[in-house]
């Protein structure tokens, strides 16, 4: 623990500060998550300008965790504290948790096609967000559909309205509320970091997004997969005869067939889903988790101590807890991280088929097939989305790495 210090401690530090200070905000949220039909009589546009706040302190977080990456990559890129493995891993952290914090868009919500359609990374585009105190809804969260938000090449603001330009179309928009009062709002540039695709999507927020549906998707399959794994792996290894023959005829049936293809097969008979998909892989990829427990159970059972143990009277999985667990746990620890690596891979392919994560949820395999429709025109659609996946694959392999240095060192 003492290797990594600096980097718990920052982490602590920096969570630490964005509480302390944004409490009120992290207390709404709590009361509306509790209560949600409670009505607050607070002005709307406070909560927006303290949720601002909050995108603001997180935003910073994240600078200066990029701030402190720079002398280490410099000065010593082995460096155990902060490296790139490490940074890579709390930015996908980042993404997972702080998603509706590290982008203001909802990764579904589009305006104005013909203004925001395929435009290229780092662009920027006028906006109008119409502030309306009557509308009640929580602004603290980004939504798909928010007709008070517009996108436009060109806005011009006047006392009473507002006229929105693209090209040779021009739309005015009134400020003046139903009861006569005048509505409040603001304007602006938004910023495209990734660009945009080929709806008028923010491709910066699918890919953050994405990076929770991909990384549920994997960590679920590959606990279901490490469960079923390691429980038949013990009950072959332990009992062994019938029962390892007849679990191997099984294990050898599933590697008959390429994993992609069983997968396929086994998602066509059910219905389309994260829930199914999830079920789908966990129980089509344990057969790797089970080859490597049986074989650590067939050296261990042969073992004094576990022979004392049996003779003490410790049966079944008091054996498998107490005994065999804390033996395997390292090259457990290192398939599950290897299996949870190759779902992502596995999903991605499978959302890149139009079989994957369906629905509204974005996925960084279906951003590629919606994207290379366009190739002959733009690139980043298809090459942020594939960063992202190599970057998550490098990232668990490096670990997986780095765990294997560690035991060898032991040894």
């Amino acid at each position: 623990m003492k290797k990594y210090w600096n980097l718990y401690h920052f982490i602590l530090i920096i969570s630490a500060a964005i509480v302390v200070l944004n409490y009120k905000i992290i207390v709404f949220t709590g009361m509306f998550i509790w209560n949600p039909g409670i009505q607050y009589e607070t002005d709307p546009v406070y909560f927006r300008d303290t949720f601002l706040h909050y995108q603001l302190s997180v935003s910073a977080a994240m600078i200066a965790l990029i701030i402190l990456q720079i002398p280490f990559v410099r000065v010593k890129l082995s460096s155990k504290r902060l490296g790139l493995r490490n940074f890579a891993f709390i930015l996908l952290l980042s993404f997972y948790f702080f998603a509706p914090l590290l982008t203001s868009l909802h990764p579904n919500f589009r305006d104005n096609l013909k203004a925001t359609k395929l435009l290229p990374p780092l662009s920027s585009i006028e906006y109008l967000r119409i502030i309306d105190p009557q509308i009640e809804t929580s602004l603290l969260l980004n939504f798909e559909y928010d007709k008070n938000l517009h996108f436009a090449e060109k806005i011009e603001v006047y006392e009473n309205f507002a006229i929105l330009s693209t090209g040779q179309i021009s739309d005015t928009l009134s400020l003046i509320n139903t009861n006569g009062t005048k509505l409040s709002y603001s304007n602006g540039l938004r910023i495209f970091p990734f660009g945009s695709d080929e709806h008028g999507r923010d491709t910066f927020s699918r890919v953050v997004f994405g990076a929770r549906s991909s990384l549920t998707v994997s960590f679920f399959s590959a606990l279901i997969a490490s469960v079923i794994g390691i429980l038949l792996g013990f009950f072959a290894g332990y009992y062994q005869k019938y029962t390892s023959l007849f679990i191997d005829r099984i294990s050898e049936i599933i590697l008959a067939f390429p994993m992609i293809y069983l997968i396929i097969m086994i998602y066509v008979v059910f219905d389309a889903g994260i829930y199914n998909l999830i079920l789908i892989l966990g129980c089509s990829g344990w057969v790797s988790m089970y080859k490597t427990v049986r074989g650590e159970v067939l050296n261990i059972v042969k073992k004094d101590y576990f022979l004392t143990s049996k003779l003490l009277g410790i049966r079944g999985l008091n054996l498998l807890s107490k005994e065999i667990i804390p033996i395997i746990k390292i090259p457990v620890s290192i398939n599950l991280v290897l299996m949870f690596g190759n779902f992502i891979l596995t999903e991605s392919a499978l959302s890149y088929l139009g079989l994957g994560i369906t629905g509204n949820n974005p996925s960084w395999g279906s951003m590629i097939t919606n994207g290379q429709e366009y190739l002959g025109v733009t690139f980043w659609p298809i090459v942020f989305p594939s960063l992202a996946i190599i970057t998550t694959t490098v990232t668990i392999y490096s670990v997986v790495q780095n765990v294997r240095e560690s035991k060898s060192q032991r040894l």
